[in-house]
């Protein structure tokens, strides 16, 4: 799962199974020690992400990024020059294809690397929780309708 989700979240262009496989592992793996086993995937997974995002951030920093007269980035890019922090927690929880601009423009308005980091972790935690948890608990639900 680590090496998915940080392939996943290193790969700009590439569609990669890494909610699928976060969905998945806490559908089926098992609680360890008394800790549900989503809180292991949710760890797990989110700092794969966070890792496997300086990919994006090191486009922006460089200065040559594919996308960078898209609109999107354009507006992305403001979000980060004026509430860079908050910008990359929000779009880190929220699953979502715009998130690779988001890393780029990090790295093009030159967010120090900790803060990346930590809002990045930190949002991506909670996002690959509540997306393991959803796994467990729909897996559970799915079999109580089942018999």
């Amino acid at each position: 799962m680590f090496i998915i989700s940080f392939i996943g979240a290193a790969s700009m262009i590439l569609p990669t199974p890494a909610i699928a496989s976060v969905v998945g592992g806490g559908a089926i793996l098992n609680s360890y020690l008394g800790i549900p086993a989503f809180v292991f995937v949710g760890l797990v997974a989110g700092l794969a992400e966070a890792l496997g995002e300086f990919t994006g951030y090191a486009a922006g920093y460089g200065g040559r990024i594919m996308f960078e007269e898209r609109p999107e980035y354009k507006r992305v890019q403001g979000w980060m020059e004026r509430h860079g922090v908050i910008t990359m927690f929000v779009m880190s929880i929220i699953p979502n294809p715009v998130f690779d601009l988001a890393g780029a423009a990090a790295g093009a308005v030159r967010m120090p690397l900790g803060r990346f980091f930590l809002s990045v972790l930190a949002g991506k935690i909670i996002k690959d929780l509540y997306m393991a948890a959803l796994g467990e608990f729909g897996i559970e639900l799915l079999g109580g309708y089942l018999g």
